[in-house]
């Protein structure tokens, strides 16, 4: 897990049995597979009855190949007997860092560069009369690591930044939930709707998720049950840049020195790119300022999802012993990203926005846009006969007909880097 709000959970049945193929088990919810485990976090856990995990040779006697690493069997709650019962139910949290990176503060980092300057200084050679700036060597490629920066002379004039507090934050998640829950003989219902939104700790980033679930069973008469459930449900996460890359926030936040201003009195992004003094001096360029991604209005990334999960059964007991079962299920699901860098946001090769680089960059425009659309279905036949066989013996036959069938499109623009001449187009 990478600790996005509303990411998965990792789980593990039957342990990591490969390095390259997948080690996920399969998720079942009311008898229809998901497509992929990363649906899960669009079911509402208020909502689940029981959870109960195949881990042995069953589970591939049942689904084949697919419970190679385990199958986790979900089934939603169902109404009850009695008079309907509402409920509300609102909870709320508030997630903080545990703990955050012990880092050098200002005048740490002050002291160990200029200590780091002056021994390369002496190692090669050099006199430790010489003054700061005036270090070199001839023929020396590399003068700039026997001098530091002369903005270092004066500490009391720089501030003293953590930036890792600049870019994480106290993150509320609140939940929602109204349902409604009863039944006679004839008809058991179970109706819910619930909202669920997280904020996460990475500043700019947070999940939210709108749902419905009705579950309804009918006995319209003897021996015959019909089951209908229906649940709709609609996600969108905007996402920040901190995993999957070397140049991410979390990584940027740790690599600045800690006597730079997150933003200066003038307005502009204080990073190393800005200063060519530091860049002289052999400070990396390449780790902007991480909070750019945030404070800027026109970078977007964002996921949603749209989504219809529903399906009808019948039961049927004609005869004393003998049972037959047919569902089908079926899975809508409607994905599209959106992704906008702008000319405003600086990255390791341009800086903008900065007192040396004060203008925007076209050349740092991104965009992409992708959907993918597809159904997943299931219709499952289960014919069962049981009967007592002397006293202590009971025979079970069972014989069954199941087909699965998945279709889906996708579809993807990307926006050429280097075509744009503003964020206007």
């Amino acid at each position: 897990a990478n600790g996005r709000p509303g990411n998965n959970p990792v789980v593990r049945v039957r342990g990591s049995g490969s390095i390259s193929a997948s080690n996920t088990p399969l998720i079942v919810v009311d008898g229809l597979p998901l497509e992929s485990t990363a649906d899960f976090n669009l079911i509402n856990p208020d909502d689940i009855e029981t959870i109960d995990v195949l881990k042995d040779a069953a589970s591939a006697a049942i689904y084949g190949s697919r419970g190679g690493n385990g199958v986790i069997m979900v089934t939603t709650k169902k109404g009850k007997q009695g008079t309907a019962s509402v409920s509300l139910d609102y909870a709320t949290s508030v997630q903080q860092v545990a703990k955050y990176i012990d880092m050098m503060d200002k005048d740490e980092n002050i002291d160990y560069v200029k200590e780091t300057a002056n021994q390369e200084w002496i190692r090669a050679g050099g006199d430790p009369s010489v003054p700061n700036g005036s270090r070199s060597i001839p023929g020396n490629s590399n003068n700039s690591r026997f001098n530091y920066p002369s903005i270092l002379n004066d500490p009391s004039s720089l501030p003293n930044t953590n930036w890792q507090k600049e870019i994480f934050r106290n993150a509320p998640a609140n939940n929602v939930q109204l349902s409604v829950r009863g039944g006679g003989d004839k008809m058991l219902y179970y109706i819910t709707g619930n909202y669920f939104g997280q904020d996460g700790i990475i500043r700019g980033s947070d999940f939210k998720r709108y749902s419905l679930r009705a579950n309804i069973d009918v006995s319209p008469i003897r021996n015959v049950k019909v089951g209908l459930n229906f649940s709709p449900s609609y996600s969108k996460e905007n996402i920040m840049p901190t995993d999957g890359d070397f140049n991410n926030m979390i990584n940027n936040a740790l690599a600045l020195p800690p006597w730079l201003d997150p933003i200066r009195s003038d307005g502009y992004y204080g990073q190393i790119q800005g200063y060519p003094e530091l860049m002289n001096n052999g400070f990396p360029a390449y780790f902007p300022t991480p909070i750019q991604y945030f404070r800027d209005p026109k970078y977007r990334n964002s996921a949603e999802v749209a989504r219809l999960i529903g399906g009808t059964s019948v039961e049927l007991s004609p005869l004393n012993g003998l049972n037959f079962h047919s569902g089908l299920n079926f899975d809508w699901k409607s994905n599209w990203t959106n992704f906008y860098k702008p000319s405003t946001i600086s990255s390791g090769s341009y800086a903008v926005l900065t007192p040396s680089f004060p203008n925007p960059n076209p050349v740092q425009i991104q965009s992409n846009h992708s959907e993918l659309r597809g159904i997943n279905y299931t219709w499952d036949n289960i014919l069962t006969y049981r009967t007592k066989i002397g006293k202590d013996q009971l025979l079970t036959l069972l014989g069954g007909y199941s087909v699965q069938k998945f279709t889906g499109e996708s579809n993807s623009v990307n926006g050429q880097n280097g075509s744009f001449s503003n964020d206007l187009v």
